[in-house]
């Protein structure tokens, strides 16, 4: 894990290693434990390293193999049976390191090398022969891969911050702050909060020519493959087993978070157990509490820890701590984000690494690949009665609803919503009417979207997977955890899982009214039942309501003097008589717009 920069100048060879080492400072806090810097023609890499695989000087990047030279942030966790395919080609290697396996596989490859990468990644590789630059990204996105053009030059780097530092305009997408704003999401398209800076699509594999002109090359595709027979729950079991035992590589200890939910808790369970087969020590894990205890797993997450003889590790953020420490989570964040719970998931990763746990698995993924949300409910009723009549169909929402958090009134509202496009733009209307015009178009356009996407159950799935709910839960995951010099991994979002999970039978995702229904079955293997068969989802969610009532006076102010706030709005809005949610989002839009010197031009 690692944080990359560098450019590719179109206008003119030149070198320009002010601006490699401006990126490099932005990224410190994403690579510790050395950098390194490369400059040939019209080609300039910086890179920030945090060691984990190869701790030797043989692992340091940039890497010069043969005619590439690379720099990668991410873990191939599949990289020691790719070294011995390519050693039996003939192929020697200088280094126990990934980065090495990326290079070469690529020379003995070719453009398809990334169809046999199971890991996360974000890299450039140079190519000195020709002066092309080389960039992808993992299918799901989980390492990032910002660029923008500037100043005649295409310029990457694994953080927004360091474009800036490079010299980069501040200049706020009105657009994305609309949507932002009015329906809470972000990182659904490549576009960002920042107007000239732009994401590298997940999956991709392009190359960019001394000219600038960008080729698509591959893309990855995380959708199921119609000729493909049908995934079992033991199928699924098995690439779960297999994943979590591939994402325990490492040369640095390795620890869980742990919620106390079904996704971290069975996690916690496979990895503590192959762990210490394989190392002979105790696994950790590290859980948030929560000081109301109607929001608080811990007491779930111990009887995980019990069962499992993890040693484990705990915070409690409180409101005072959120006041103080918002600012700094927010900016390591580097873009607005949907929830305060950010904060929650920022003190996990800073408890880790005082704990010296430099790599964190986490079950981000699960809820998307097997329809775990509570929203999907009325998606799988729908589904439901176009095969088994509307009476069959009204009974298993009946049954699934009653066992929410919401129960069976909040879910016929969520239906609702669902439903009734009308009734879903009423609502969103009244929470926004301080809008401007403008505003409230793009927001328009963008609900027609989502809503020709969400026509079935497995459409919503994958539009969460690739738009609207996985994107900016990774990014959070990415920036807390680099904030603390700590790589996070997500089993879940293996290739060989979600392309499983995709082709399960959907009327396998749930049975009797428990949701994620195949991970239920191999978590009561692990686990004691009461964790495996639990039905209440608290989830990262901390006491807003609570923190935010400490500081009304502090986010009307912010709001006010932001000049962002008030190109969007029709009139400035009050955030007494708004609800939470969009409080924190007003209030958040204009510390981002502050923190970052953000132009409204």
């Amino acid at each position: 894990m690692c944080g990359i920069a560098g450019y590719l100048n179109l206008a003119a060879p030149g070198a320009d290693r002010g601006t490699l080492e401006r990126c490099a400072r932005a990224l410190a806090h994403r690579g510790p434990d050395g950098e390194g810097y490369f400059q040939e023609g019209q080609i300039g890499l910086a890179h920030r390293r945090l060691a984990i695989i190869d701790l030797s000087p043989t692992g340091a990047q940039p890497m010069l193999v043969g005619p590439l030279a690379v720099v990668y942030n991410g873990e191939i966790y599949n990289y020691r049976e790719l070294r011995e395919e390519l050693r039996a080609a003939g192929h020697a290697f200088v280094s126990e390191s990934d980065t090495e396996v990326l290079a070469r596989a690529y020379l003995h490859w070719g453009a398809g090398f990334i169809d046999r990468l199971r890991g996360m990644w974000a890299f450039a590789i140079a190519d000195r022969n020709s002066g092309t630059l080389l960039c992808s990204r993992d299918p799901f996105g989980i390492k990032p891969f910002y660029f923008a053009r500037h100043a005649g030059a295409y310029l990457f780097a694994s953080e927004p911050a360091a474009l800036l530092a490079a010299g980069v305009p501040a200049r706020a997408n009105l657009r994305r702050c609309a949507e932002y704003l009015a329906l809470g999401i972000s990182d659904h398209t490549a576009e960002t909060f920042f107007a000239e800076i732009q994401q590298l699509a997940p999956g991709a594999l392009v190359s960019i020519d001394r000219q600038g002109r960008e080729r698509l090359l591959r893309q990855l595709d995380l959708r199921a493959d119609p000729a493909q027979p049908g995934c079992t729950s033991e199928e699924f079991a098995a690439r779960v087993r297999e994943s979590v035992r591939l994402h325990l590589r490492s040369d640095v200890p390795v620890g869980t978070c742990l919620s106390g939910g079904l996704d971290s808790s069975t996690i916690a369970a496979l990895a503590s157990a192959d762990y210490r087969q394989e190392s002979g020590r105790q696994f950790a894990a590290v859980t948030a509490g929560c000081a109301d205890p109607g929001r608080d797993e811990r007491p779930y997450a111990s009887a995980v820890v019990e069962h499992c003889a993890l040693a484990w590790h705990t915070t409690v953020p409180d409101g005072e701590r959120f006041a103080a420490e918002i600012d700094a989570c927010m900016r390591a964040q580097g873009e607005p984000v949907l929830s305060p719970s950010a904060y929650y998931q920022y003190n996990v990763m800073r408890t880790a690494a005082d704990a010296r746990l430099k790599v964190m698995l986490d079950g981000q993924g699960g809820d998307e690949l097997l329809c775990g949300y509570e929203r999907y409910v009325p998606l799988a009723a729908r589904d439901f009665a176009h095969t088994a009549g509307t009476l069959c169909a009204a009974r298993r929402f009946l049954r699934d609803a009653r066992g929410t958090r919401p129960g069976l009134v909040g879910m016929a509202a969520l239906a609702a919503y669902f439903w009734m496009p009308a009734l879903r733009r009423l609502a969103i209307a009244r929470r926004t009417d301080f809008l401007a015009r403008e505003s409230r178009e793009f927001v328009r356009q963008l609900m027609g979207s989502i809503a020709a996407s969400y026509r079935s159950l497995d459409a919503a799935r994958f539009q969460d997977i690739a738009h609207y709910s996985l994107p900016a839960l990774l990014r959070y995951e990415d920036r807390n955890s680099m904030a603390h010099s700590v790589e996070a991994r997500v089993p879940y979002l293996d290739r060989a899982v979600a392309q499983c999970a995709l082709r399960l039978p959907s009327g396998d995702l749930s049975r009797d009214g428990y949701s994620k229904y195949p991970l239920r079955q191999l978590a009561a293997q692990v686990l004691p039942a009461p964790i495996a068969w639990r039905k209440a989802k608290i989830g990262f969610e901390p006491p807003v309501e609570t923190w935010l009532a400490t500081m009304p006076a502090q986010m009307q102010e912010v709001v006010n003097r932001s000049e962002l706030v008030r190109r969007l709005c029709e009139r400035m809005p009050r955030l007494a008589e708004l609800g939470v949610p969009m409080r924190w989002r007003l209030f958040n839009l204009a510390s981002w717009k502050q923190a970052f010197a953000v132009s409204c031009a």
